[in-house]
């Protein structure tokens, strides 16, 4: 028997089930309900529960709004002492079936504490480098199991092209192929049998938050999203459709709607797009109560119990986040006595839950043993060096005038460090972290190097001055009591200024922001050194989300987008600073310039622009750079006639012109130059990330498939390939849209079979070609014939609806109007039944 795979048979556990253990497996509850007192358990409750109503699920920690009575979080031992009494009680009630215990394991283990912490999904996408994030999922499971936890909330797929978001740093960015391969990579970690001995032996990934969630119309978590589906298939599925397609055993779906239609009740997205296109096979639950929320929050339905019949009856969704009642147990218990809800839409989602659980092999080994192997592998070195390393390819360069950086410690006399993220283990790590909302104070963590620190520990503790400067929420520098007389002094002294900028830690809701500038006191505390002192400014930026800096990168020397690197975060940022390590992250997402241009992601439509042409962004996607400096030549493609069914082979070669070891990303872009729904300015379609000593060239090479990445939603709404030129970019600042010149531009024409597909750039047809003097014709015959037919209306019109003709058809259509309540007080017409497929 496979390791994580039990050995049941669930259609005959099925069959042996009554409905109220069914329909007990489809509720998951905190366990904040099961507590006697802040962090202690209530097991009598729990028994209480499992055996009166037969839930099937728990998620949450004691310690997701803070710590407690001191304590920070359990330990993995501890918590699986906790498991371990929960899954005992279960074993006496409900044919034995496990409890399976979800939980939140957000950029590492979030809840175990001592877990190790990677730096967050955004930091993660800007490492381009699909082998760590993998390697972070195996860690991630590892310590996950080991605490007792068989399920991982885990990963967020959505994209992150709302810039206010407060979940932007928790996607993998803008890129819907980039998050694919992280996205399916930290699945593939976080899923895999590994053998170590652990019990749980196996975990579950969730991909999260299906779908759209990521893309709210004002930046407000939770917002309507209001996106065509057409945008929706070709930007935001793909990384879904890669997470089914790397075996994901569950699903989340997300707290909003799409175009008025909560996702929690939608049958095209959680029933039709899900189940029937994408083929998802495992389970599905939802975010928190948002089954409840249908009736409390979105108003779609007027009780709840119309609300847990809308979602049943509309959706396959297998398991409602209730999360603290039993009203889902209870109404949906009703809705199958009345024969509203059937038994067998009951079953289908009660042996999905069953089959999770057998996968996972929690029917075989459903009570963790105490004592584990796994326990105390948890922060162990090796894994903070992992975080350490991830964090280090993370950190990107995006300016470096003169080559103030790297600057080495030999050099150092000064080093003056100051800013509101320059101190702080816990604005480095934001949130998730120990939290919901992240960690209270720095003491919580067990590992970590804030940047202050890390400067300390190469430069040393006498070269680094160090003043807190302003506030994080800083509205101005005279309110917050800034000594800025003394800042400047310590400034002026050092050789060097390192001034770190940002946020303070959050997620969720809690995390809206009114204003997406950086607040006015950070800025103003900028502007005022870099125009009191001659000495260059290095600014770090550590922020979960891009606020706007008005001006301040342009007085800085060099700027460095740390993202939010994790706890080891402030180590990573202080060897690139020194040169210890050469930087080598890219931007996932275009960071934005203006508010007036958000959003302007890097893959906006063509005839996306601003007055001037193309909007300018602070840094565009991709931008990132090195201590070193490389050359990309001898572009090469395999065909320049492509056919759907052809494979296109691509290589390059990369050298490393400069005089030190670096790492290169190279990025491979398709853009599709003319097509009869209006494209992209151009799509990532293939990275490489490569290690090269100075002096080094590589031959890289890939392939495209035509009909994968050529493919776009055409105008009837399906995947269409279509005939025409299309053009292989090299490196995000290569445009070979406004010009194919270039060396790192090649060009192929696609020949697609499609009766419907272009054949020219001008979209004429051979077989559908009409010569200028037959559309000329055939266009002054329409014309006239429409002139005759618009008088001919319009003088009946005139008549039937004049009043002072006594038209009988005039007096019925007013009658008709008056009854329906067109020219009621309240001036609005009766509403229309609409379906949710309607336009």
């Amino acid at each position: 028997m496979l390791l994580g795979v039990s050995s049941i048979d669930v259609d005959k556990l099925l069959k042996s089930m009554s409905i109220e253990e069914k329909i007990g497996q489809l509720n998951q509850i905190t366990i904040n309900e099961f507590l006697s007192s802040p962090g202690q358990v209530d097991y009598n409750k729990i028994e209480e529960w499992i055996s009166k109503y037969h839930i099937g699920s728990i998620l949450d920690s004691p310690f997701s709004g803070g710590p407690v009575n001191g304590v920070s979080g359990w330990t993995a031992q501890e918590w699986r002492e906790v498991i371990n009494n929960i899954q005992t009680i279960a074993a006496k009630y409900n044919k034995a079936i496990p409890i399976i215990y979800g939980i939140d394991s957000i950029h590492g283990a979030t809840y175990v504490y001592g877990a190790t912490l990677f730096p967050q999904q955004i930091g993660q996408a800007a490492t381009f480098n699909p082998e760590l994030v993998y390697e972070a999922g195996k860690i991630t499971s590892k310590d996950t199991r080991a605490a007792g936890f068989p399920w991982a909330f885990s990963p967020v797929l959505g994209l992150a092209l709302h810039p206010a978001w407060a979940r932007f740093y928790e996607t993998y960015g803008e890129d819907p192929y980039l998050a694919s391969v992280m996205g399916a990579n930290l699945i593939k970690g976080l899923q895999e049998n590994q053998e170590d001995g652990g019990i749980p032996s196996k975990l579950a990934a969730c991909m999260k938050h299906y779908i759209g969630y990521s893309f709210p119309e004002n930046g407000h978590d939770r917002a309507p999203v209001q996106l065509a589906d057409r945008v929706l298939q070709q930007l935001y599925i793909p990384a879904f459709q890669a997470a089914v397609d790397a075996g994901v055993l569950s699903a989340m779906e997300g707290y909003h709607e799409i175009g008025g239609i909560p996702v929690a009740s939608s049958k095209t997205y959680l029933q039709d797009l899900i189940r029937d296109e994408m083929g998802f096979k495992g389970m599905l639950v939802t975010d928190y109560r948002e089954i409840l929320n249908l009736y409390e929050f979105h108003r779609v339905a007027p009780s709840s119990i119309d609300a847990v019949e809308l979602s049943l009856s509309e959706t396959s969704i297998d398991m409602s986040m209730v999360p603290q009642d039993t009203s889902f147990y209870e109404n949906t218990l009703q809705l199958v006595n009345e024969g509203k809800i059937s038994v067998s839409r009951i079953d289908e989602s009660a042996k999905r839950v069953l089959e999770l659980k057998n996968t996972l092999g929690l029917f075989d080994n459903p009570i963790p043993p105490k004592d584990d192997p796994l326990v105390s592998t948890v922060g162990q070195t090796s894994d903070w060096d992992l975080s350490l390393n991830t964090a280090r390819e993370s950190i990107t360069l995006l300016k470096n005038k003169d080559s103030v950086l790297p600057f080495p410690d030999q050099d150092a006399n000064s080093i003056f460090v100051t800013g509101p993220t320059c101190d702080s283990i816990v604005r480095q790590t934001g949130g998730w972290s120990l939290h919901w909302q992240g960690g209270k104070t720095d003491s919580e963590f067990t590992q970590g190097v804030t940047v202050k620190t890390g400067l300390q520990n190469i430069y040393g503790e006498s070269q680094v001055v160090y003043q807190a400067g302003p506030s994080i929420n800083s509205n101005s520098l005279e309110e917050d009591g800034v000594d800025i007389d003394a800042a400047i002094a310590a400034a002026d002294a050092a050789q060097l200024t390192v001034i770190c900028v940002g946020e303070d830690t959050y997620t969720e809701k809690p995390g809206d922001i009114d204003d997406i500038n950086l607040p006015n006191g950070q800025v103003e505390y900028v502007q005022t050194l870099a125009s009191s002192t001659t000495t260059p400014i290095v600014l770090v930026i550590i922020s979960g989300r891009p606020r706007l800096l008005n001006g301040i990168a342009s007085v800085s020397s060099a700027v460095l987008e740390a993202y939010l690197p994790g706890p080891m975060g402030g180590q990573a940022i202080a060897e690139v600073i020194s040169g210890a390590v050469s930087p080598s992250g890219l931007i996932p997402f275009n960071y934005p310039k203006s508010s007036a241009n958000i959003p302007y992601p890097y893959h906006h439509k063509v005839n996306s622009q601003c007055s001037y042409g193309i909007c300018d962004v602070e840094w565009e996607f991709g931008t990132g750079l090195s201590y070193s400096t490389f050359e990309m030549s001898d572009l090469k493609i395999s065909t320049t006639s492509v056919k759907p069914t052809d494979k296109i082979s691509i290589s390059a070669v990369v050298k490393n012109t400069g005089a030190i070891e670096s790492k290169y990303t190279a990025l491979l872009f398709v853009v599709d130059m003319y097509r009869r729904i209006t494209p992209e300015y151009k799509l990532l379609k293939r990275f490489t990330k490569v290690n090269l000593a100075a002096g080094e060239s590589k031959e890289l090479s890939w392939e495209l498939d035509a009909t994968e990445d050529l493919k776009y939603i055409g105008i009837d709404g399906k995947y269409t390939l279509e005939s025409g030129e299309f053009r292989i970019a090299l490196g995000a600042d290569t445009d070979c849209r406004t010009s194919e010149t270039s060396p790192l531009c090649a060009s192929f024409t696609l020949e697609a079979t499609d009766s419907s597909s272009k054949k020219s750039n001008n979209n004429n047809d051979d077989e559908n070609t009409f010569t200028t003097t037959e559309i000329s014709l055939v266009g002054v015959i329409a014309g006239l014939v429409g002139i005759l037919l618009g008088m001919i209306v319009m003088k009946s019109y005139t008549y039937f609806t004049d009043p002072s003709k006594n038209n009988p058809l005039y007096e019925k259509m007013v009658a008709k109007s008056r009854s329906e309540g067109a020219f009621a007080s309240t001036g609005y017409a009766p509403m229309q039944t609409r379906t949710e497929g309607d336009a």
